[in-house]
């Protein structure tokens, strides 16, 4: 049951299944930005939450002091072409701890080398990468989304770097699921409405017209989309296509034929169909619904 509290993102409750979650992530040792990202809230309402709820992150590793040998031997694995998560497991420290201080010491890593013989084949190519670079940064939640815990871009979808080309994960993780490149204007879309999941099983194949549709479903649509896209009008969804309305075409003629033949006026059509005075008066002067004759 969700529990009404000030300490809310855009007046969302925070419910029982959201104060374990936040809870299990806290103690796992997530840090208060990345459990922003999966439940869909500020990091500012986190903090709160976790003090509400009487819970501070405890990291799984605890933190040292850096020693001299730690450093020097930071630096030699480093040479010795380890990535920065193999150093952290060496050095007993966090990946984030060893970045930080990497750049310190003006040290570089590397990004797991790709052998030659998987970079001619696109399928090879994504397991190798998934294997070494992706599956390790994904965190299971209770709906079975795989959420990525790298960077994301403006809108929420992971991003990684392929041979030094820039790659949505959301598309990386299908293409990996079927075995084959997406091509033309297919697309990765999601099951779930969760951008930063990456698990194969919720992604399946659309095109750009069931991509627009299904952000129209969720809600989600934006700019151009919010006024209608009059470059591309068949994008645009009208009438019963439109997942909150409340009328239907039949209900449209229906109203229609009934104030043609002055059996009522647009107040009691209204009330008849469910629907504000107003909204009956727009679709009687076909100020809407004008697609239906």
């Amino acid at each position: 049951m969700a529990e009404t509290n000030p300490y809310t993102n855009h007046g969302k409750p925070w419910t029982s299944d959201d104060d374990k979650l936040l809870i299990e992530l806290t103690k796992g040792g997530m840090d208060a930005g990345n459990i922003a990202v999966q439940l869909g809230r500020t990091t500012d309402s986190v903090y709160r939450r976790r003090q509400v709820l009487g819970v501070a992150k405890k990291s799984k590793v605890k933190r040292m002091a850096w020693k001299e040998e730690d450093l020097a031997l930071l630096k030699t694995l480093a040479e010795e072409g380890l990535t920065a998560n193999e150093i952290a497991g060496r050095l007993n420290r966090t990946t984030a701890a060893v970045h930080i201080k990497a750049r310190t010491l003006g040290v570089r890593f590397a990004q797991s080398p790709v052998p030659p013989s998987v970079k001619s084949d696109p399928v090879l190519l994504r397991k190798h990468i998934w294997e070494k670079r992706v599956a390790h940064r994904l965190v299971k939640t209770p709906s079975g989304c795989l959420e990525w815990q790298g960077a994301l871009d403006g809108k929420g979808y992971g991003q990684i770097v392929v041979l030094g080309q820039k790659m949505q994960l959301n598309r990386f993780a299908l293409e990996l699921k079927i075995g084959r490149e997406l091509i033309g204007e297919e697309y990765a879309l999601h099951k779930c409405d969760n951008p930063s999941c990456c698990n194969p099983d919720h992604l399946f194949i659309g095109n750009q017209l069931e991509n627009v549709r299904d952000m129209w479903r969720k809600n989600r649509q934006g700019g151009q989309f919010a006024k209608g896209h009059k470059m591309n009008p068949e994008f645009v969804l009208r009438g019963e296509q439109i997942g909150i309305s409340k009328l239907t075409e039949a209900d449209v003629r229906k109203a229609r034929e009934i104030y043609a033949k002055g059996k009522m006026g647009h107040k009691r059509l209204a009330k008849m169909f469910g629907v504000t005075p107003g909204t009956m008066r727009a679709v009687l002067k076909k100020r809407t619904w004008k697609h239906v004759d």
